[in-house]
């Protein structure tokens, strides 16, 4: 459409496992505008709730309403860490 800004990609953690796509406790990335373009979208952190169990999300926004807004994710992972511990590349 020629608008840079007209899909947003965020990846999102929900450190106590809560299913809740609208949920406050989400811990967002910031918006990564480059659509029609193979990137890395993240990385975001967030400390594991008491239960050891997270929920992740993938959101993909549009301004505006074109047939072919598709969003695709691929290979997409989780790297549990330790704190004080390096992570790997």
């Amino acid at each position: 459409c020629g608008d840079p800004y007209n899909q947003s990609f965020q990846v999102g953690i929900e450190p106590n496992g809560i299913a809740d796509p609208f949920a406050a406790s989400i811990v967002w990335n910031e918006k990564i505008y480059e659509p029609d373009r193979y990137r890395l979208i993240g990385p975001v952190s967030a400390q594991v709730g008491g239960d050891g169990r997270v929920c992740v999300f993938l959101r993909s926004r549009t301004k505006w309403p074109y047939k072919y807004a598709d969003a695709y994710w691929d290979d997409a992972s989780l790297i549990v860490t330790v704190p004080g511990v390096p992570s790997p590349p």
